[in-house]
């Protein structure tokens, strides 16, 4: 009799053993795919992969991802600011084939009045612009095209005064930026759109540029209509 207890005893521990061992190994596998779930869900925003730098500086400016194709997850950089400062960072995307489609935009209520978009910007090549427009597109469309001095020189830096810290950035080359001013004339109260973009299809004109870069947008008004 203690025998077949034995062997009843030892039937529901390995019972208990293989359920434990299932059950564990269903909590881990789920456990992994939550967390998994998390981290992409965190290095996320707006469709794109991309690293918590990236991801931080587009929501605390409130910037929008419209598009962002073939980018090598690169949508925010630092290192070469105009300032020569290696911590400031800047919307920037690359392709060493140049087949970047970036679109990167703001909104802002606005009053009817004229209006400048200004940033400071840089580029490779051709193809990339500063862009304004108005959700109800009463305004049209106006680009202006990033100069394309590649990452030295650069307008900011041809104009900054000697021993200033845009003249000395780069070993004192410069890193390429320029100032890019965006006019727009608004007649009715509407929403300002404006931003940076290399997609053809929304220009309307051809991009052939490895890279860009592009930071420090401010909306200023110049008059009431």
């Amino acid at each position: 009799m203690k025998r077949i207890e034995q062997i009843i005893v030892g039937g529901i521990f390995l019972i208990s053993l293989f359920t434990l061992v299932s059950t564990t190994k269903n909590i881990l596998e789920a456990s992994s795919k939550a967390l998994l779930a998390e981290e992409e869900n965190r290095n996320t925003y707006m469709g794109a992969q991309m690293d918590e730098f990236s991801k931080n500086y587009l929501i605390k400016n409130g910037w929008t991802l419209v598009k962002h194709e073939y980018c090598n997850d690169s949508y925010v950089r630092k290192g070469e600011f105009y300032t020569g400062d290696p911590e400031h960072p800047y919307l920037d995307a690359w392709n060493p084939a140049g087949q970047q489609i970036y679109h990167a935009e703001k909104r802002q209520p606005v009053e009817p009045g004229t209006y400048r978009i200004i940033c400071s910007a840089r580029a490779e090549g051709n193809g990339c612009y500063i862009f304004a427009t108005t959700t109800s597109k009463k305004s049209g469309l106006k680009l202006v095209e990033v100069p394309h001095y590649g990452n030295t020189g650069g307008e900011l830096w041809d104009n900054a005064p000697e021993g200033s810290d845009i003249k000395e950035a780069n070993n004192g080359e410069g890193f390429g930026w320029s100032k890019v001013v965006v006019t727009i004339e608004v007649k009715d109260t509407d929403t300002l759109v404006f931003g940076v973009t290399t997609d053809s299809s929304f220009t309307g004109k051809p991009y052939n540029s490895k890279w860009f870069s592009a930071a420090d947008f401010e909306v200023e008004r110049i008059n009431i209509d």
